[in-house]
């Protein structure tokens, strides 16, 4: 995916653009879900399969939108920017993520039919500090574990993840404002000195002449 533009771009030119789609969709969203909907359906499988996901695409538009108004006016109280790192600004940061979660996990649960099965009933952790790893399958599985984080667990998380999610200001915008890091995944090549002794079917060394390649993360600028 194509790196996301500077910092400055991003602010000025996505963000804004992102508010003004929501602005025109607010009006428009049911109607284009009835009429292409309605038309599609009579052709495609599903129980108005199309019609829940072009309402589930608007809405997400919308939320990110809203998402991005409440971070500015989070930014314009904090003294335009001079106290976001201060522990009452991160709180209340974090307070909005959790509630920018429930909202649109609200609406997946009604769109999609979203259910979330939690083997562990108790979600209480201990008071320090904790490494979560998960199988990675999409975007939704990232925001499924953050909110069970948040709402349940009542944890403040620092999250790792690819520089290309900076497209989506809303995502852009909280994680640069918390401890977050975004990574390039960066591909180099790498060739297998030739071994000194006949390898034995299988090992390493029976890699001579061929390319291997590793994933080399580094902080993204």
């Amino acid at each position: 995916m194509i790196a996301p533009p500077p910092r400055l771009v991003r602010r000025l030119v996505l963000a804004p653009a992102v508010v003004l789609l929501a602005l025109l969709l607010v009006p428009t969203t049911a109607m284009l879900a009835l009429v292409v909907g309605a038309a599609l359906t009579w052709v495609l499988p599903g129980r108005l399969r199309v019609v829940r996901v072009l309402w589930m695409a608007a809405f997400y538009v919308i939320w990110d939108a809203l998402a991005v108004v409440l971070l500015f006016g989070l930014w314009v109280a904090s003294g335009f920017g001079i106290g976001l790192h201060r522990p009452w600004c991160r709180r209340a940061h974090v307070q909005l993520a959790r509630r920018m979660l429930d909202l649109l996990f609200w609406q997946a649960a009604w769109t999609l039919r979203l259910t979330i099965k939690v083997e562990v009933e108790d979600l209480a952790l201990p008071d320090v500090p904790l490494l979560v790893v998960s199988r990675h399958a999409g975007p939704g599985d990232s925001f499924i574990l953050v909110h069970k984080l948040l709402s349940r667990a009542r944890r403040g998380p620092a999250i790792v993840l690819k520089d290309t999610l900076q497209w989506d200001p809303a995502v852009d915008v909280m994680l640069n404002r918390l401890p977050s890091a975004f990574v390039t995944p960066r591909v180099v090549g790498v060739r297998a000195s030739p071994p000194p002794a006949a390898p034995s079917p299988g090992s390493p060394a029976s890699w001579s002449g061929t390319r291997r390649w590793c994933c080399s993360p580094r902080a993204a600028t």
